[in-house]
């Protein structure tokens, strides 16, 4: 029969065996969690990013004063159009 000292010795080492295992484990997983995470952060970041920042880039080198030259042409037009309709119809 096996004595309680022996029985004992072996639990104990079993338990530091498994918690030396249980924490190679969990820095192993920590680890692996922020290989995979940091470049998908960094891909998700560019993701988000860089399209604001190329529209912006486009916005800024397509930017002149003739669209909007056209379009206070075309507001001054249509204003005209409605006072010779206004008028016509007071007449």
């Amino acid at each position: 029969m096996e004595s309680l000292l022996s029985i004992y010795v072996r639990t104990t080492q079993w338990t530091h065996w498994r918690n030396e295992a249980e924490r190679a484990t969990i820095g192993f997983d920590t680890t692996m969690h922020w290989i995979l995470m940091i470049p998908l952060m960094a891909f998700g970041f560019a993701l988000a990013v860089v399209p604001v920042l190329v529209g912006m880039m486009h916005d800024r080198k397509s930017f002149s004063e003739a669209t909007y030259r056209e379009t206070a042409r075309t507001v001054d037009a249509s204003d005209d159009h409605a006072r010779l309709v206004v008028a016509a119809q007071r007449s």
